[in-house]
């Protein structure tokens, strides 16, 4: 679809500012891009793709983006689009809507959860608040839904469980309030599930279990009381495992050395103790393996130390027993 974009600029005699022609939005006396170019372009109502991604656009949002009836994918990220969403979109047949890294504010767009043919959907590193509204449950064919960086508040809503088409989801970095809801095991297809800094409360749930598509699982910073490791058993895709800083007490469960395809493994800063378990030597794939800030006891394992570049360990309790003297990798345990 990109080369569709391409017949368009070239069409238009290079009004539409793409990467290699950016002087109209250098040109000082165009005070919003976006309106001068737009009228050129709503007479062409086929256009199906759109990209205008960091060209440091600075505007509002033109309603007359409504008038693309078979526009199927826009992408304005990271550019300096202000204010929110125009009520007008709302007749549109977007797949694929991004305003990664713009300034747009206010609470969700309540506009989007009309755009129920939406699959993709980025609104990631805006100034977006409040809390997600119930109507997000009409979007039933996203696939991926990113609402990281941002101030979103209040509990993620129930009917987030009606998106069991969900691939892919990241709430990364806001101000969400409740614990990690138990209907996650609704999104039996998720791949990647992200949930970094977002303020919520352990523990992690037992549903997360059902799960088994799984391979990138990042949580970290959560609130609350201390809780048992989760039950991952049988997450054999999992590349990224990252339960850094989540309350987590007790030994690490056997099964993870299991995990052969992990790249990283993050469980610092729990209150894990035992030993490091031994079948974590299966784990070959590993670059890099975070435990720090635990309490961990008995020895580190040799196969770490010759094996893993990206290893911390440090404070921990373990008794360091080398075969031989061996002198720790720059950068390692």
């Amino acid at each position: 679809m990109p080369h569709q974009a391409h017949g368009l600029s070239a069409e238009l005699g290079n009004k539409i500012p793409t990467k290699n022609n950016t002087d109209l939005l250098r040109d000082p006396s165009t005070l919003d891009v976006v309106s001068k170019f737009f009228p050129e372009v709503v007479g062409l109502p086929s256009i199906e793709y759109k990209s205008l991604t960091a060209l440091n656009i600075s505007a509002t949002l033109p309603p007359d983006f409504s008038k693309f009836r078979h526009l199927k994918v826009l992408d304005l990220s990271r550019n300096f689009f202000t204010g929110t969403i125009p009520r007008e979109w709302t007749t549109l047949k977007l797949e694929t809507l991004s305003f990664m890294g713009n300034r747009l504010s206010g609470p969700f767009p309540k506009v989007l959860t009309n755009i129920t043919s939406l699959t993709n959907l980025s609104i990631e590193g805006n100034n977006f608040s409040g809390s997600i509204p119930p109507e997000i449950g009409k979007l039933i064919n996203l696939q991926k839904l990113t609402l990281s960086s941002n101030a979103f508040s209040g509990e993620l809503p129930v009917e987030l469980a009606k998106l069991i088409n969900l691939t892919d989801m990241r709430i990364n970095d806001n101000n969400f309030s409740g614990k990690i809801p138990d209907f996650i095991s609704n999104w039996k297809q998720i791949q990647k599930l992200q949930i970094q800094g977002s303020s919520l409360e352990g523990p992690i749930p037992f549903s997360i279990s059902a799960l088994t598509s799984l391979s990138d699982l990042r949580i970290s910073d959560l609130k609350g009381a201390r809780s048992s490791f989760p039950l991952l058993r049988n997450m054999d895709s999992l590349k990224t495992l990252i339960l850094r800083n989540c309350l987590i007490y007790g030994e690490i469960p056997e099964y993870i050395g299991d995990m052969k395809k992990l790249k990283t493994l993050d469980l610092s800063y729990n209150n894990l103790t035992g030993e490091i378990p031994g079948s974590f030597h299966k784990l070959t794939k590993a670059d890099f393996l975070y435990l720090t800030g635990n309490q961990l006891t008995g020895s580190v394992p040799q196969w770490i130390v010759e094996r893993n570049k990206n290893a911390d360990l440090s404070y921990n309790n373990f008794t360091w027993e080398p075969a031989s003297p061996i002198e720790c990798p720059r950068g390692s345990v």
